[in-house]
């Protein structure tokens, strides 16, 4: 199964999920029907969403439509109206956002040592110590020789990571550097929106 395969699978059943709710909608409050989006149709679109890094707007048109329509089932919003006011209200992070920001959080945890071995393995961290640049926790990026390749996580990881603020990199806790990380991506998101 290719890629493109897999992400109209994961649009078909996000759009069977959102069909369901959207019955019900009479019947929720505002919580309830966040609690049932967020399960039901967001689980599904961010599963393994780090796989889709560097793919082509095109291939994520449908994921990125079926989250349109999570956003706007909601919001309560009409049908054809304009996204971006609704994902800002919601706090929401496009789909762009979101695989950067998983992507993002696998780093962390393999820097603070929370991720396999394995996979943070495939990590090459400077060792320079007594050096100041020794505590900013930057990574190697690897050579690739074909666009393809900056893809994996091997490139996209570290590249990702070495873009992000120094300040955000040595966040104390998981918890503070994914908040950090939503608000820095969020007003990236706004600023290309505005």
């Amino acid at each position: 199964m290719s890629l493109s395969s897999q992400i109209n699978s994961v649009a078909r059943s996000s759009y069977f999920h959102i069909r369901r709710i959207k019955k019900l909608l009479p019947f929720l409050d505002d919580p309830t029907l966040l609690l049932l989006v967020t399960s039901l149709v967001l689980s599904r679109i961010d599963y393994c969403n780090s796989l889709y890094y560097g793919l082509p707007d095109s291939i994520l048109y449908p994921l990125s439509k079926a989250f349109n329509s999570a956003a706007r089932l909601v919001a309560r919003a009409p049908f054809f109206s304009h996204i971006s006011p609704y994902l800002v209200l919601l706090h929401w992070l496009s789909i762009k956002y979101r695989i950067i920001f998983k992507i993002c959080t696998f780093m962390y945890k393999s820097q603070s040592k929370l991720f396999p071995k394995y996979l943070s393995d495939i990590l090459i961290e400077p060792k320079r110590p007594g050096l100041r640049s020794s505590s900013s926790s930057r990574f190697f990026l690897t050579r690739v020789k074909h666009s393809f390749a900056k893809s994996a996580f091997a490139f996209s990881g570290p590249f990702l990571w070495n873009s992000l603020p120094t300040s955000l990199t040595i966040s104390p806790s998981l918890a503070k550097f994914r908040a950090d990380l939503k608000t820095h991506l969020f007003s990236k998101f706004i600023e290309e929106r505005c």
